[in-house]
């Protein structure tokens, strides 16, 4: 049984909110919020919600990961191997910079393929998503 539009609309809403606000807490905060006050009786709206706040907090940890690598990582051959591998500060700190566009490329071709889960009334489960909210 597919759920009913307004509840499609809801999940929908969850997902534009990700994709339209780039500020990490606040779209989180406010996801968070729509989860808390519309999840009562509303298994397909509590599930997809959450879902949702998993992945948007699970994708910010990745990011913060790789940004203190691409800020660390330059650094590291010189405290091991001074002056041998000074060369490699520049690769290593454009891959960690290309790690984090691609992040960002999977944060947005995942939420759009939620949009259209959403809107089709099909259950989504987030790839790639740590469990932070049971």
């Amino acid at each position: 049984m597919l759920p009913d539009w307004k509840d499609r609309g809801i999940v929908a809403g969850g997902c534009v909110i990700a994709i339209l606000i780039p500020v990490p807490v606040i779209n989180i905060l406010i996801v968070y919020a729509l989860y808390q006050r519309l999840r009562a009786d509303r298994p397909y709206v509590d599930h997809q919600l959450r879902q949702n706040v998993n992945f948007q907090i699970s994708i910010q940890v990745y990011l913060a990961g790789a940004f203190i690598l691409l800020f660390a990582l330059p650094f590291l051959p010189g405290l091991f191997f001074p002056g041998s591998l000074d060369w490699l500060r520049i690769p290593l700190g454009l891959g960690m910079i290309g790690t984090s566009v691609l992040l960002l490329f999977i944060w947005f071709t995942i939420f759009t393929a939620a949009l259209i889960f959403a809107v089709s009334g099909r259950w989504f489960q987030y790839p790639f998503s740590l469990q932070w909210l049971k």
